[in-house]
């Protein structure tokens, strides 16, 4: 069987990626420029220390994350200040996939070796 793809459909590709390295780029620009102890980028699913130690079973629960609520690229920050710690979140997700990440972050005891 012969397939034809269309100039136009390998166009929309070429752009979807063009613009998924260029997301991917803002979104590391934001990660520089903000001002948080710990950053974590999510990108394709998968969470990466950009800033701060964060141990492996954390960031292994935030992928975990990510992909059950199809997160592909957001910023989650740890903030301290004074006795609380707050997390910020930049980027599409849902609330429920917002709280899952707090509650994984305050539950690990791990999260004491991180500085914050």
């Amino acid at each position: 069987m012969i397939c034809f793809i269309s100039a136009a459909t390998l166009h929309k590709q070429k752009r979807w990626r063009s613009e998924k390295k260029m997301g991917s780029f803002f979104l590391k620009l934001r990660a520089s420029l903000t001002a948080a102890s710990v950053i974590i980028l999510i990108e394709d699913g998968k969470a990466t220390p950009f800033r701060g130690r964060v141990s492996v079973s954390i960031l292994a629960s935030f992928s975990d994350i990510a992909r059950a609520y199809a997160v592909d690229r957001a910023m989650i920050t740890i903030n301290k200040s004074g006795l609380s710690t707050t997390l910020g979140f930049f980027g599409n997700m849902p609330d429920p996939a917002r709280q899952r990440f707090r509650n994984i972050w305050f539950s690990f005891p791990e999260r004491k070796m991180t500085g914050v």
